[in-house]
This record gives C-alpha cells, structure tokens and sequence, in this order.
C-alpha cells in the first residue's frame, strides 16, 4: 500500500508510502460535514481508532455463541456524565476534547478536535486498522497535520497525503460533518432497542461477551447478546478508547468492528475472576496505549 494505478480519486501506488505514516495502534481517530452528502463512514464513519479489542482476540470468527448470564458478575449504578462531551466527543476525539468536524473518504477517517486548548488531527486508516494523533492547524472547513516531511490536509472535497509537498495520495470525501449533522448525535448507533454506549476512557475495565463485524447479521447478534447479558452494552471499537483496534482489512474485511462488553468495578483481582467465569477477555478502557494489549491474569 508500489507501480503507480489510479482508482477511482485514489493515487493506490501511494497508498503504501501513506499508510506507513500512521504510527502504531495507540490514539484515535475522526470526521465531519453535512448530512446531505453521501455517507460512507462508520458502518458509514471517518479516521482515528483501533480494530478488534486486542491482539489476542484479533477477530477469529464473530464470537457471539453460549453467553453466560450476566447477572453473575458484579454490578455498579452508572455514573452520571457530568464531562460536558456530546456523544460525537466521546466517539471522536475519545473523551479527550470537543470535535470540530469529522472526514472520511474510502479508506481514511480523521477527525479535529481541540483537546486542551489544541488543535488535534485523529486519524483512521480503515484499510490497516493503524491510527494516528498529531497537532493540526484549521480553518471553519479544513485542517492540515504535519509528521516530518508529510502533511495530511482535509476538507470537504477531499483528503490528501503529501510528502515534500508532492502528493502521494488524494481520495474524494464521502462524508463531512459538523458537530449539528444528525450523524453526529449518536455516531455508529445501529437502531436497536439500547442505543450505543460511548463508556469513558478512564482505566476502568470491561469483559468482551462478543465481537460483531458482518453487516449482514450485526443487528439482530448484538440485540440477542445484548438480551442474554442484562447489564451489558455495545460499543464500536474505533468510536471507543485507544485501547480497542477499529477496522482493517485483515480483521474484519474492513468492516466496522462491533463489541458487546459489560463493565467489571474492582480491583484487577474482581476483573480476573470475571474474564475467567465468562471465558471472556479483558480490556482496560484507556487511550495512548498499545491496542495489543489487554488485561493479562496469572
């Protein structure tokens, strides 16, 4: 991701160069614009997060089957949200800040957000799950990042990788949103029963019941898992913490990663004991961190 061929608005030969420029798994991703045009992110989304919730559950096949029930596992009242985060917030710029705008073109994602009074670039490569966090620079309708001698530059009608100024890769945007576009109020929510949660990332800890990716089946599995484990909800790994990896081709072919998880208080100890009654594994809900790695029990 070498010859030089042309699809579509995409420079592929390109593409490889780029997409080395994404760093490691570790920050976030993101997108922006108006609901009138033609949506593609999140399950019709844009860049930023990680895939599969670790390494170790890289995404064998969809693992939703024999749940036990989640009334076994302990349980807390929910905290009320006093952040200040809209939902896009907490789904973009990761609990981090408040988003300006949110891109996404076929295979890059990336959001803008001001995160302690900076201007920040969350970027997805929906192609290799990597992601990237650098400090931007924007205007009302556009935003440039710079990592050595790249730049990444967005706008409404497109996204654009350059290196010493020359471009290396160019795709059309699909989809360009504000904070007010509809799409933005509850990002990657699927319309069942119990909306989308969006937990904070901060150090807390959950169990995966079960991963998602076939769009075909995704509705009807998680309202299911969602039914067999009361007490549990659903999240969408590259609208979550760093600690998840978002989509890649190798993982899910691409598609938005799904996850029903339940929250585990107590110590790492209460944790353990709960990854291993439910055969689950674990993930600590956290951002710039390794997406490889989840809670490890002796």
């Amino acid at each position: 991701m070498a010859g030089t061929v042309l699809v579509g608005a995409i420079v592929v030969g390109a593409v490889i160069a780029a997409n080395t420029l994404w760093g490691t798994p570790a920050a976030p991703a993101p997108v922006a614009g108006t609901s009138s045009q033609k949506q593609v992110a999140p399950e019709a989304a844009a860049p930023a997060a990680p895939a599969a919730p670790s390494a170790d559950h890289a995404m064998p096949p969809q693992s939703h089957a024999a749940l036990p029930s989640a009334t076994a596992t302990p349980t807390s009242s929910p905290t009320p949200d006093t952040s200040g985060y809209s939902n896009a917030d907490k789904a973009y710029c990761k609990w981090q800040g408040k988003v300006v705008f949110v891109g996404a073109s076929d295979s890059f994602r990336a959001a803008i957000c001001e995160i302690n009074g900076h201007t920040t670039y969350l970027g997805l490569d929906k192609k290799t799950g990597l992601t990237t966090e650098l400090p931007a620079s924007r205007s009302s309708d556009s935003a440039t990042a710079h990592k050595d001698n790249y730049a990444y530059n967005l706008n409404s009608s497109s996204f654009e990788i350059t290196q010493n100024n020359k471009v290396i890769a160019e795709e059309k945007m699909l989809s360009w949103w504000t904070p007010s576009a509809p799409e933005m109020q509850l990002p990657g929510d699927l319309g069942i029963s119990q909306p989308i949660s969006y937990p904070s990332c901060n150090g807390s800890a959950v169990i995966i019941l079960g991963t998602f990716f076939n769009p075909a089946t995704n509705v009807a599995a998680i309202d299911q898992a969602l039914k067999n484990n009361p007490g549990s909800m659903y999240l969408r790994t590259d609208l979550s913490c760093g600690n998840f990896r978002g989509p890649s081709m190798d993982n899910s072919n691409g598609n938005s990663i799904y996850a029903v998880v339940k929250a585990i208080p107590g110590s790492q100890s209460d944790v353990c004991e709960a990854m291993k009654r439910y055969d689950a594994a674990g993930e600590w809900l956290e951002n710039g961190v390794d997406p490889s790695k989840n809670i490890r029990c002796s």
